[in-house]
C-alpha cells in the first residue's frame, strides 16, 4: 500500500531547493530514493523504517532529518458466497483476514448502483439481485491503522428456472397424470417437488418425481405448487387451480341365471354433468360385450365375477364387479299308474330333479287333453 510523504521543511533565509528522500528501503531498489517534494513510496515489506530526508536552500545550506516510519501489514479483504439466484437472497460471507490492527469499516459495492458500509463486524451479508447478469462486487476494508485492501469478484447472478406443467385425466377416483413442462433456464433441473393441495390423501399429497400421478379423495378444485431447483441451485415455484370432476358410478342387475338361457344386463351407471359414452362388460367367461345392455348364455355352471366399466366423454372411468351364480338346469321326468282307463282318474308321479343347491318350487302339467 502506498506511503505519501509531505515536506513540512522551512528556511529562514532564501528558499528550500533540494530536496533528497532515502526511505530505508533497498529491496525497493531504484524507488528506494526520491528527489520530490512530496513524494510516496511503497515499502517492500511491513516493518520500522528509519527514513532521511536532506534539504538545501539557495545558500547551499543544508539539513538533515532521520524519522521512523512504521509500516503495517494491511489487511487482506476476502469474500466468499454461494449460490446467487435472480430475485433470491443472495449471502456474501466476510473472509478478511486481520493483519496488525482491527477492521474499523467494510464496504460493499455490490456492482449494480448499490453499496452497504458498516463499522461493526459481520459474518455475512445479503444482498438481491433485480436482474439477472455478471456483476463486479467489491470488498474494500479499513483498519484502525487506516490501512485500506480490496478485492473485486465477478458474480453471476443467474436466471432463475421457470416451472410449468400440464396434467390430464381430471376425474374423481381416476389418478390424475401430471407432466413438468418446466424449463431449467440454461441449467438442467435436478430437483422437482410436488404439493397437490389434497392433504386429505395424506404422504400420497407429496411427490418428487418428474411426471407423477395422483388421485385425488374427492371432486373440487385443489391449488397443486410445484417447486423446482435447477443445478444453480436456483429454485421457483408455480401454483395452479385443477378442478377435479366428480367421475361416473358404474352399476348393473341382471335376471336369473341358468345354463343355456340369456342372462339380460341392465346397465344402471350414472354420472354427473359429463355422458357416458362407453361401456365393456366382461362376462367372466371369456366373452365380452359393448352394448349398454347386453344378453349372455352361459353354457357352463359355476360363479362368474361379471365386470362393467363405463368411460365417459371427459375421460373418467370406472368399473363394478359383481359375482354371478349361473345354476343348471332342472330335469323334468315322470311316471304315471296303469292300467288307465277312460272315465277313470289316472295317476302321474313326479320324477323331476334339481342339480345342485336349486330346489324345484313350480310344476306346471299339460296334459294333452286341453286339460
Amino acid at each position: 500500500q502506498t506511503t505519501y510523504f509531505y515536506d513540512l521543511s522551512y528556511t529562514s533565509t532564501g528558499q528550500i531547493i533540494d530536496w533528497y528522500w532515502d526511505f530505508d528501503d533497498p529491496a525497493s531498489g531504484a524507488n528506494n530514493n526520491s528527489t520530490q517534494q512530496n513524494p510516496f513510496h511503497l515499502f517492500s515489506t511491513a516493518g520500522v523504517y528509519n527514513v532521511m530526508l536532506i534539504v538545501t536552500n539557495t545558500t547551499l545550506c543544508q539539513d538533515t532529518l532521520f524519522r521512523q516510519v512504521v509500516i503495517n501489514d494491511p489487511p487482506q479483504a476476502n469474500y466468499s458466497y454461494g449460490n446467487v439466484c435472480l430475485n433470491d437472497t443472495a449471502v456474501f460471507y466476510d473472509m478478511t483476514t486481520l493483519a496488525s490492527a482491527p477492521i474499523a469499516a467494510w464496504i460493499w459495492d455490490f456492482g449494480d448502483g448499490t453499496s452497504l458500509s458498516y463499522g461493526t463486524y459481520r459474518d455475512s451479508v445479503t444482498h438481491v439481485f433485480t436482474s439477472s447478469g455478471t456483476y463486479l462486487v467489491t470488498l474494500t476494508v479499513v483498519d484502525s491503522n487506516r490501512c485500506i485492501d480490496h478485492i473485486t469478484k465477478a458474480v453471476v447472478a443467474h436466471p432463475l428456472p421457470v416451472p410449468l406443467f400440464d396434467y390430464s385425466q381430471i376425474c374423481e377416483n381416476n389418478p390424475t397424470h401430471f407432466t413438468d413442462l418446466s424449463s431449467g433456464s440454461g441449467s438442467s433441473i435436478i430437483s422437482w417437488s410436488w404439493d397437490f393441495g389434497d392433504p386429505a390423501s395424506g404422504a400420497m399429497n407429496y411427490s418428487t418425481l418428474q411426471h407423477p400421478l395422483h388421485q385425488f379423495t374427492s371432486s373440487g378444485i385443489y391449488q397443486v405448487t410445484l417447486t423446482i431447483v435447477n443445478g444453480r441451485g436456483c429454485t421457483n415455484t408455480i401454483t395452479m387451480p385443477v378442478e377435479i370432476v366428480p367421475g361416473p358410478v358404474a352399476a348393473f342387475e341382471a335376471d336369473s341365471v341358468c345354463i343355456g338361457t340369456p342372462t339380460n344386463f341392465v346397465d344402471l351407471s350414472s354420472v354427473i354433468n359429463d355422458t357416458i359414452t362407453n361401456w365393456f362388460w366382461d362376462f367372466g367367461d371369456g366373452f365380452n360385450s359393448i352394448a349398454q345392455n347386453p344378453s349372455h348364455a352361459y353354457t357352463t355352471p359355476g360363479t362368474y365375477f361379471v365386470t362393467l366399466t363405463v368411460n365417459t366423454a371427459n375421460g373418467c372411468m370406472d368399473n363394478f364387479t359383481k359375482a354371478m351364480d349361473v345354476h343348471d338346469l332342472p330335469v323334468a321326468d315322470f311316471d304315471y299308474a296303469e292300467p288307465n282307463c277312460a272315465g277313470d282318474s289316472t295317476y302321474f308321479t313326479d320324477l323331476s330333479y334339481s342339480i345342485g343347491v336349486s330346489i324345484i318350487n313350480s310344476w306346471y302339467w299339460d296334459l294333452g287333453d286341453g286339460n
